[in-house]
């Protein structure tokens, strides 16, 4: 498995160099933009919580006690932690998130060169970083872009091992496991993947020789326990097994605990426990994200005749679907043919239990969505497996359609699971947008292959089912105009994106006010280790724990008679047996007196 194997197996060529060079130079650059952004106002709360635990992985945790959220995202803190040992600050968390948003361009495009040409691809990766969702949250030292990355990379290798070569499992079941341990959301990478290899290794075929012909059974059985395909299988998950194991023990041995475990079967009932409900992201509407995709999916500023992108988009996927149906309408002859035409099951009565089977799990897909994510998604991507069983019978290529419902399973999984929690936030359909940006390709192409060549028919649609062909630009004027559409349509994403500015929807503290403050607490107060210190202010409490390396007790009961040796607060007050020992513009520090 040499690199020059791995660029021939990815479809990526010398001529997709220049493309891939200025997709890091442009994504470089906002990153760059960024994070000198974010040095300059407030830390995401989660964000924080990452730069303390990587406190602990740099080895700078002595005064911290509080070790409960040390089970959040290690791959990200540990990063984190190697750049703090090198004698960076806050920006640390930053710049790993940076590069992991960084990536996610690399990926996209990589992912998307598979199916699509080099022009489209770019166009996908550059839209996949254009999304508001995806600017607000870049390089903010929150990981929902991060998972993402990791997770593209987890699908990649998943296609190369199922359609190229199975040495790639090798790859793609460990790097399952780093995504997981970026975000625990990732587990739903799991079914994913089953499906994607599932839909190559027909389950319900083997289920068939295995009732109506025992003999051929064991036979497939046994040629494919001596493959290739099982043995590397087989290694990946003994090395994922082991790399899970060596993520748990990191945890713990920084005194965590393996609390994703409860946040599984918390995920379940919907997070709708107590102390959930108290959460101000609570939302127990189920159709939030339903009714919300085109206000999720929007593009703030970038209006195209006063038209903003958001509804371009869904034009365009409306215009593909009724495309699509004219093309199937004008060859309806050669689709019963081909229908007509397909393969058996060994038992003919077998095709009438897997419909049977659709309408029950169909019938359980209808109740897990009211009651339950993981019964409705499991009922979901069953009812997948039974068609892609049947698509298997019919002469028409596997790649024209497993990547498809990798995609549309990709999407739906993750929607299902984010509308059925109670706590949601726009940024969580982070996960969803791969599949998102590969179908608005998909439609795109579509339309333009339309424009250029007209209703695919007769051999032309045969060829797009046997051999689908990736779309082609002509030499025409059509295929010019087709370029220069989609060039400019590059260029005007790069623009937005590079001067897209978050909008702030919280209160800014002066970080550098919070570090002069600290810092003359170290210095004045040499044993401040041991003292206890507490403030009434979240952001305040988090913040000044990460400077001063040591817990900083959050107390939201302002009534109570405060009894630690100092206070942190970001209004004056009077503090009985307190006194005023330093302030700033804005932040007020009181000692015991």
């Amino acid at each position: 498995m040499t690199v020059g194997n791995l660029l021939k197996d990815l479809n990526i060529t010398k001529k997709d160099f220049p493309y891939l060079l200025i997709l890091i130079i442009f994504a470089s650059l906002i990153t760059a933009k960024v994070i000198a952004h974010n040095m300059t106002i407030h830390i995401r709360s989660d964000g924080i919580i990452y730069l303390i635990n990587a406190l602990f992985y740099a080895g700078l945790n002595e005064n911290i006690q509080n070790t409960w959220t040390m089970f959040l995202s290690p791959v990200i803190c540990f990063l984190t932690g190697m750049l703090l040992k090198l004698g960076l600050g806050r920006e640390s968390i930053f710049i790993v998130t940076g590069i992991f948003d960084l990536l996610a361009y690399i990926s996209m495009y990589i992912l998307l060169k598979y199916r699509f040409n080099k022009l489209l691809s770019m166009f996908g990766s550059v839209l996949f970083g254009s999304f508001s969702l995806v600017l607000t949250n870049w390089a903010d030292g929150t990981i929902d872009v991060p998972v993402v990355t990791v997770s593209i990379w987890v699908i990649i290798f998943l296609i190369l091992a199922v359609h190229e070569n199975p040495k790639y499992y090798l790859i793609t079941l460990p790097l399952l496991t780093i995504a997981i341990f970026t975000k625990y959301s990732a587990f739903f990478m799991v079914p994913l993947v089953l499906l994607y290899y599932l839909s190559i290794n027909d389950f319900f075929n083997v289920v068939d020789s295995f009732f109506n012909d025992r003999s051929l059974f064991k036979k497939k059985a046994k040629e494919y326990l001596q493959s290739d395909e099982f043995k590397c299988i087989a290694l990946g998950v003994i090395i994922a097994v082991v790399l899970f194991a060596l993520f748990c023990l990191l945890i713990t041995s920084y005194g965590g605990g393996l609390l994703f475990t409860t946040q599984i079967s918390d995920s379940m009932g919907g997070f709708n426990q107590g102390h959930y409900v108290k959460d101000k992201f609570y939302n127990d509407t189920g159709n939030f994200y339903v009714s919300n995709l085109t206000n999720i999916f929007y593009f703030t500023t970038l209006d195209i005749f006063n038209v903003n992108l958001s509804s371009i988009i869904l034009a365009l996927l409306v215009v593909s679907a009724a495309i699509h149906i004219i093309t199937c309408l004008i060859n309806i002859e050669f689709l019963r043919e081909l229908l007509r035409s397909k393969k058996g099951f060994l038992n003919r009565n077998f095709d009438k239990f897997l419909k049977i089977l659709i309408i029950i799990f169909a019938a359980i897909f209808i109740y897990g969505y009211v009651f339950n994510h993981i019964l409705a998604n499991i009922a979901l991507l069953t009812i997948m497996v039974i068609i892609l069983s049947f698509l298997d019978k019919l002469d028409i290529s596997k790649k024209f359609y497993s990547m498809n419902f990798l995609m549309l399973a990709w999407f739906l999984v993750y929607l299902i699971f984010y509308s059925k929690i109670n706590i949601k936030m726009g940024r969580y359909l982070i996960s969803t947008l791969p599949a998102v940006v590969y179908f608005i390709l998909w439609a795109v192409e579509a339309i333009f292959a339309t424009v250029q060549n007209g209703f695919n028919y007769g051999e032309s649609f045969k060829k797009y089912l046997v051999i689908n062909p990736n779309f082609k630009f002509s030499d025409t004027s059509k295929g010019t105009i087709l370029k220069i559409i989609l060039i400019i349509s590059i260029a005007l994403l790069m623009v937005y994106s590079f001067s897209y500015e978050t909008e702030e929807t919280f209160t800014i503290h002066t970080n550098d006010e919070l570090d002069e403050l600290c810092n003359y607490l170290m210095v004045h107060d040499p044993d401040y280790g041991s003292k206890t210190i507490a403030s009434y202010n979240s952001y305040c409490s988090r913040y000044c724990e990460w400077c001063l390396h040591k817990d900083v007790i959050l107390n939201k009961t302002l009534d109570r008679v405060p009894t630690e040796d100092y206070i942190i607060s970001m209004h004056p007050e009077k503090y009985p047996n307190y006194r005023l020992v330093y302030k700033t513009d804005t932040v007020y520090l009181y000692g015991k007196v």
